[in-house]
């Protein structure tokens, strides 16, 4: 019997996060830093050894993407769950008000600004469908990666009220991405710019099947968190994490079998362990280091995904990244120093909008 060859990427991955972290660690950079790079040098090192005849690199490369996918969705369906984590009562209660206000300016000053600096330049770059492109740009904009904000925050050991305030921002922008990427996908439908199926009755149809994954979505979060809740009362040291593991495991299978979003069911179920469970900083220890791995292999692959070279091969395309950065970082940064502003630095430090910056999706 011989392993196949995800196995066998997956195990060079591995050593590559490895090498990454050990990397970024002397560079002083942070650690996905690292471990991007060291995906992105195997993806090399391996299509020069096809180059060569090495047949094994070959199978590497055509690996099947599937159970890379599942491992990426499960690293981030454990960290969105350890994004909830932060959203105990005492923490909204403290800051409640301030971060739905931070939340609401980030989201509308980062959409705005790069919907209007992508749509200029995409109609000045002869871009297909401006302003349909710009909408979706200015909803990616918005989201803040809770992977890379999580792991760097734990990296260089990130305690206390501003660490608990940047998560729950990231909570709700990922929250906020997917209603706004929703409701736009149903103006464009409604606008004739994306047909849905079905036709003109698809439309209403997909109302429907927006409201009850939304609905569906919070409702499995909830009981989700629930049975977590119950295992970990009921579960030994020893057991925890497997319980979690579980749970985690059927959240993933089930949610796109439910057509629900498995981000929002897992950060559902976090800020309702968190605030039901007993002492439930226990198993967020240990989820920490259960998850290692998980987080390592989901920047290296994303690494090991990744196309720079793309960036460069249309002057279209530079030129709407160029705006989307500039736009994107204008807004959070912005939005995070006349909030801090208007609360007063004691609450908020005004270079909050930085720690916004990670983008979603890199990984």
């Amino acid at each position: 019997m011989t392993a196949s060859p995800t196995i066998g990427l997956v195990g060079l991955m591995l050593a590559a996060a490895l090498a990454g972290g050990r990397l970024s660690q002397r560079l002083r950079l942070p650690r996905i830093v690292g471990w991007l790079l060291a995906g992105l040098a195997l993806k090399w090192l391996l299509r020069g050894l096809d180059h060569v005849g090495v047949g094994a690199a070959g199978a590497l490369l055509d690996r099947p993407r599937t159970a890379l996918m599942f491992l990426k969705q499960l690293a981030l369906t454990v960290v969105m769950f350890s994004i909830g984590l932060a959203f105990e009562l005492h923490n909204l209660r403290r800051m409640g008000r301030t971060i739905l206000r931070l939340g609401a300016a980030q989201t509308g000053a980062t959409g705005v600004l790069t919907v209007l600096a992508c749509g200029v330049v995409g109609v000045l770059v002869g871009a297909e469908r401006p302003v349909l492109s710009a909408g979706f740009m200015g909803i990616m904009a918005v989201a803040v990666s809770p992977a890379a904000t999580l792991l760097t925050l734990r990296q260089y050991e990130a305690k206390g009220h501003t660490t608990d305030d940047i998560l729950m921002v990231t909570g709700f922008s990922a929250v906020a991405a997917i209603f706004l990427f929703d409701l736009w996908l149903l103006v464009c439908v409604e606008a004739g710019w994306v047909t849905p199926p079905g036709g003109p009755a698809g439309v209403h149809l997909a109302v429907l099947k927006l409201l009850a994954a939304t609905a569906g979505s919070l409702l499995t979060g909830v009981a989700a968190g629930l049975v977590l809740s119950m295992l970990h009362v009921r579960s030994g040291p020893g057991q925890a994490p497997v319980a979690l593991l579980a749970v985690i495991l059927i959240m993933l299978v089930t949610a796109p079998a439910l057509s629900l979003d498995y981000l929002l069911v897992s950060l559902v179920a976090g800020v309702t362990f968190i605030n039901l469970a007993p002492d439930p900083g226990t198993l967020e220890q240990r989820l920490s280091v259960v998850g290692a791995p998980l987080f390592a292999l989901l920047f290296v692959i994303a690494g090991f995904l990744m196309d720079p070279g793309g960036l460069f091969r249309s002057p279209v395309t530079l030129g709407l990244v160029v705006a989307y950065v500039a736009a994107r970082a204008a807004g959070k940064v912005g939005a995070g120093y006349l909030v801090a502003r208007r609360n007063g630095r004691e609450h908020l430090p005004a270079g909050v909008g930085a720690a916004l910056l990670c983008h979603a999706g890199v990984a």
